[in-house]
C-alpha cells in the first residue's frame, strides 16, 4: 500500500500557513472539505490512503493545523489525473478532492494542532530531495546540449565551433 501527502493548495503553494482545507469535528468524526494539488503517489494503483493536512482551529492560524489519514474509497474523496511534468517523473502528482469527507476522529495523526510541525518535518527532507533532483536535471540538460552541439553540423562544422555559441 502506498500513501500520498496532501498539503499543497492552488492558492498558497507550499505556504502551510495559507491552508484552506477545513476539518470540522462532528461528534466522533471529522468532516473534511477542500482541494490539494501536487499530491505525490496518489495516482498509483497501490494508493491506499492520503495524509491530508487541514485547519481544525482557524483562530489559531497555522498552529490550528492537524493531519489526518484519509483512506481511498471514502465517500467524497477522489483523485484527479496526473500532472504532465518536466522531470520528477518517478512519482506522479495529482489533485485530491475532499467533498465533505467523513472520517473517524481516530484518523487524526498525533494531536490536534500538530499538523504544522509534522508538515515542516516532512518538507525539510523533501526540499533536499527536490534540490538534488533539480541539480541532476540541470546536469542532464547540459550533457544533452553539449552532445547536440558537438554532433549537429551547420555549414560544414559543429555548431559549437560557430562564433555565437562560443560567447556562451
Amino acid at each position: 500500500m502506498i500513501a500520498s501527502f496532501g498539503v499543497t493548495e492552488a492558492h498558497g503553494g507550499s505556504d502551510v500557513a495559507n491552508i484552506k482545507t477545513r476539518a470540522v469535528q462532528d461528534g466522533d468524526d471529522f468532516i473534511i472539505s477542500g482541494t490539494k494539488m501536487f499530491s505525490t503517489n496518489a495516482g498509483t494503483a497501490l494508493h491506499g490512503f492520503s495524509t491530508v493536512v487541514a485547519i481544525t482551529d482557524p483562530e489559531l492560524g497555522p498552529k490550528g493545523l492537524s493531519s489526518f489519514v484519509v483512506p481511498v474509497g471514502t465517500p467524497g474523496f477522489s483523485v484527479g489525473k496526473p500532472s504532465n511534468k518536466i522531470g520528477w517523473r518517478f512519482a506522479d502528482s495529482v489533485e485530491l478532492y475532499l467533498d465533505d469527507v467523513r472520517i473517524p476522529a481516530r484518523n487524526m495523526i498525533g494531536n490536534r494542532g500538530d499538523g504544522l510541525k509534522q508538515v515542516l518535518s516532512v518538507l525539510s527532507i523533501g526540499r533536499i530531495l527536490v534540490g538534488a533532483t533539480g541539480l541532476g536535471l540541470a546536469r542532464r540538460a547540459i550533457d544533452l546540449a553539449k552532445s547536440y552541439g558537438r554532433d549537429r553540423e551547420l555549414f560544414g562544422a559543429s555548431i559549437l565551433k560557430h562564433q555565437g555559441w562560443l560567447f556562451h
